[in-house]
């Protein structure tokens, strides 16, 4: 059996009733260890393979889990025991165009798939819900972080003082180029937060900032808010990335991450 090497986020590990995991890539596993059905779709059963595997490093299975349809929206829905399974063994039955999911069920493992897009991940610690969600530039301007924030306030009661944010691995500020209408719209829209760096070359987007910038707009303390520090492109021997699938003419994957709260 393949021994699996997680990606394990620090800031998690103190919440003793959370269970999380982000996978990496692995050539011993099948297509190297891809998560998705949509890079993966020649070998289906070997995705399946995959997330099996990678459920049970959490104590899950297949049909413990839920993913969702990533559209880089700002969609946040609720999922319970009855979306179990949806979305794990065939794209079909994913929850369509959602780009947050949130829960308070115990034993129900949320799933999401990246390529240098942000992971978020919210926990209430004191209510013990879980949020997890995508945000690409796209998805970081229109507000994912916040829409997550405000998504658990109003429908679990969860409030800021008690929550923990982690940003997770993706593309990180060194290496993320942009051009001009990315430059202009996130200047406007973060007047004060610095996120565009430019080398003379071409300009660079830092979405972690910006992401945490939406959380302490949500009302999350500045302690409260954990960017992994990952880069998925400086780090592409080990995630998944696209523009590092880009530049070294690979083919494409995702990895995942997976969460959830103790049975």
């Amino acid at each position: 059996m393949t021994r699996l090497a997680p990606c394990i986020l620090p800031a998690l590990t103190t919440i003793p009733w959370l269970r999380h995991v982000v996978t990496t890539r692995d050539e011993t596993l099948p297509v190297g260890g891809d998560m998705s059905f949509t890079t993966g779709v020649a070998d289906p059963e070997g995705i399946i393979a995959n997330r099996s595997g990678w459920l049970r490093m959490i104590g899950r299975t297949p049909d413990q889990a839920v993913l969702s349809g990533l559209v880089h929206g700002t969609e946040v829905r609720a999922v319970d025991h009855t979306d179990a399974g949806r979305g794990i063994r065939t794209p079909t039955t994913a929850i369509p165009c959602t780009d947050g999911m949130m829960t308070d069920e115990r034993g129900l493992a949320l799933m999401m798939c990246f390529a240098d897009c942000v992971p978020l991940i919210v926990v209430d610690t004191a209510q013990r819900v879980i949020g997890l969600a995508h945000a690409g530039w796209r998805g970081t301007l229109a507000g994912m972080a916040s829409e997550l924030v405000t998504g658990m306030r109003q429908r679990y009661g969860s409030q800021p003082e008690t929550m923990t944010a982690v940003i997770g691995p993706s593309i990180g500020p060194r290496v993320y180029a942009v051009g001009p209408e990315v430059v202009s719209v996130f200047t406007d829209a973060y007047p004060e937060d610095r996120l565009i760096s430019d080398d003379g070359i071409q300009p660079r987007l830092d979405l972690w900032k910006a992401n945490a910038a939406q959380f302490r707009r949500a009302g999350l303390g500045e302690a409260a808010i954990h960017p992994s520090g990952i880069c998925t492109f400086e780090q592409g021997a080990r995630f998944f990335s696209h523009r590092y699938a880009q530049r070294h003419n690979e083919t494409e994957g995702r990895f995942a991450v997976l969460l959830s709260i103790e049975e």
